[in-house]
């Protein structure tokens, strides 16, 4: 039963148009190198915070540690959308769901961040 599934896939990953392959491939490296560099999101938030913080009551002192914060929930969001991008990568209509990462560590290949449909 097991080579008869693999089997299909094969086929289908082999008859589908060049544009799917890639757009799954595309999708597939957006994911991982959200995973990937979902710890960089922590650092750039504290040494450069949102500026909404600058705001607050007690700015100067509050901003960076604030920062710490919203880096960790950015970083689970990165993980997030990471993990859903690399699972719907062999569903090629699929789009790229990952936002555009503070770090780029994937070499000699360009990811496009699609936008999506609600922005």
């Amino acid at each position: 039963m097991w080579r008869s599934i693999a089997a299909a896939l094969v086929v289908g990953l082999l008859s589908s148009p060049a544009s799917l392959r890639a757009e799954g491939f595309n999708s597939l490296l957006a994911g991982i190198n959200g995973v990937l560099t979902a710890p960089a999101d922590i650092v750039h938030e504290t040494i450069e915070p949102p500026s909404l913080f600058e705001e607050l009551p007690a700015a100067p002192v509050s901003t960076h540690f604030l920062g710490v914060f919203a880096g960790i929930f950015a970083a689970i969001d990165r993980i997030g959308w990471g993990v859903l991008d690399i699972a719907l990568s062999p569903v090629w209509i699929a789009p790229t769901l990952s936002p555009e990462p503070v770090v780029e560590i994937i070499p000699f290949y360009e990811v496009r961040y699609d936008p999506g449909p609600l922005i």
